[in-house]
């Protein structure tokens, strides 16, 4: 792959940088990576001043093959147009 000018801006649902303010409770999401020739590595950052833990653990649900037995995870490797459900 070669380099091109953006390719390392992170854009989501058409915003770059996205932030949402949310309550301290579960929440599922759905995450579909389109890039066409690139891999991520995904977690939960926290700030030291509200956790011990810097990342948050989320368990892992469902894949393209379906719902499984939740897994506890602290990140995950997604590939180019694959779907994790939380």
């Amino acid at each position: 792959m070669m380099q091109r000018e953006g390719e390392d801006t992170l854009v989501v649902n058409g915003k770059a940088y996205p932030f949402l303010a949310v309550e301290p409770r579960r929440y599922r999401l759905r995450i579909l990576n389109a890039s066409n020739e690139r891999f991520w590595r995904l977690r939960f950052d926290v700030p030291r001043s509200a956790l011990l833990q810097p990342n948050l653990p989320f368990w892992l649900i469902g894949t393209d093959g379906g719902f499984r037995t939740p897994l506890q995870m602290l990140n995950f490797l997604i590939g180019q147009c694959h779907i994790r459900r939380r």
